[in-house]
């Protein structure tokens, strides 16, 4: 434990300060030594890349193909194995009730004229019932995995009841 103590102390140390100059050539030059001249010293940020909640490619799938179930509390062993489903696959999605309120029904029938329960949305693409082969081509399509991400929680995530403004096959 002390040498790791020891060794991000002197890790800032070992980075140094970083010089950009232009050479004879026209061309640009980084260094770690003072260059000749009145060369303008930089500060070069490090690299980051930011591995929290899930991989680049879960990422986009859920940018660009947002997971919604709509399903109501007394919807029974469909909506379950449903939420089971999405679960098991380490799929986060947010869950709708359209019987919460009036901007949910609104925002549910604009989504499904019928009303039938549940209902998953994978982006654009409005699934009625649950078919378990035809959620998982719908989410490989979207660019799901078949793995669980570990950085990501599955399961429902909070979502804001619907203002009313819903799309039909948009999730919110």
């Amino acid at each position: 434990m002390r040498h790791i103590a020891l060794l991000l102390l002197v890790m800032p140390a070992l980075a140094g300060e970083i010089y950009q100059y232009t050479d004879a050539n026209g061309s640009k030059v980084y260094t770690d030594r003072p260059p000749p001249g009145a060369a303008k010293r930089t500060d070069i940020k490090q690299n980051v890349i930011d591995t929290s909640g899930g991989n680049f490619l879960v990422r986009e799938a859920m940018r660009k193909h947002p997971v919604v179930m709509w399903a109501t509390p007394d919807c029974g062993p469909l909506c379950e194995s449903g939420k089971a489903f999405l679960l098991k696959n380490g799929i986060q999605y947010a869950f709708r009730n359209p019987q919460a309120s009036q901007a949910d029904q609104t925002a549910f029938a604009q989504v499904v004229p019928d009303r039938v329960v549940p209902v998953l949305q994978v982006g654009s693409t409005v699934l009625r019932g649950f078919d378990p082969d035809q959620w998982r081509a719908t989410l490989d399509q979207a660019g799901y995995p078949h793995t669980v991400d570990p950085t990501i929680k599955a399961g429902p995530a909070a979502v804001a009841p619907a203002s009313g403004q819903a799309k039909k096959g948009q999730g919110q």
